[in-house]
This record gives structure tokens, sequence and C-alpha cells, in this order.
């Protein structure tokens, strides 16, 4: 008798152990599923977020690079201007036959300053300075009136 109970003992242990087991199984097995839905969904807002930086940066670069071109256009036009107004200064020049009679010739500078002092560079700036009678302004070009000047300087892209 003691041996029957010890084996229905046993066989109650082992049918316990097995549900435990079972459940275990079953606990593992929701788990392992909740780890999976969690991982992916973790993977896709780290996508989502990292395509949202993406697109924002593109925006930013296209943005940036429009600036650039429209930079690159303003500096062209006040490049184009100014070769303009070079051009109109030396057809200027050599329209000139010869430098005015009441041109002050350079005066030779005094004694100087040691060398690289800004005393000896305002002095030789000042000696090689001169001053030419006033030229009438011609028609077109950098000469004219102040509207020609507020044209020329415009910021218009032209």
């Amino acid at each position: 008798m003691a041996r029957a109970e010890a084996e229905a003992a046993i066989a109650t242990a082992g049918a316990e152990a097995s549900a435990i087991l079972s459940g275990a199984r079953a606990e593992v097995a929701d788990l392992k599923a909740a780890a999976d839905v969690e991982i992916r969904t973790a993977i896709q807002v780290g996508r989502t977020r990292m395509l949202d930086e993406v697109a924002s940066m593109e925006a930013e670069r296209d943005l940036l690079a429009e600036g650039i071109e429209v930079t690159a256009e303003h500096v062209s036009a006040h490049r184009d201007r100014l070769l303009k107004a070079v051009e109109d200064l030396r057809a200027v020049l050599l329209d000139v036959e010869e430098r005015p009679d009441l041109v002050r010739e350079p005066t030779p500078a005094p004694a100087r300053p040691a060398a690289g002092s800004p005393e000896t560079i305002v002095d030789q700036a000042s000696a090689a300075v001169t001053r030419l009678h006033p030229v009438a302004t011609m028609g077109g070009g950098v000469g004219g009136d102040e509207h020609d000047m507020d044209a020329f300087f415009a910021d218009d892209g032209s």
C-alpha cells in the first residue's frame, strides 16, 4: 500500500511537473512573441525617424543650394557691372588726349620715419596723390546722374 501511494505521488508529481513545464513553454512563447513585436515596432519607429531626418536634411540642402545659386547670380551680375564700369573708365581715359595743365606733380616726401611705420605709409600715399581737373560726364556707362548710379548699384540681378 505504501508502494501504491508512492507511485501515485510520483505520478501526481510527474503530472504537475508536466503541467508546469507546459505552462513555462507557453509563457516563453508569449514572451518571445511580445519581444518580436517590440523589436519590430522599435525598428519601424527608428526607420521612420531616420527617413524624416533625411528628408529634412535634403530640404535644407536644397534650400542652401538655391541660396548659393542666387548668390552666384548676384555676384555674376555685379562682376558684369564692374567690368562694364572698367571698360567705360578705360574709354574715358583713352579719350583724354593729355593731362590738364593744372595737375599738381607729386612732391618729394620729407625725411621718412622707419620703414613700414604707419607714418611712412601715409606719407607715401599722400605724395603719390595727384589732382585732376573734373572731366565732363559722358552719357551712358558709369558716368551720369544719380539715377544712373542707382541703376548701376541696384541689386536686381541685372
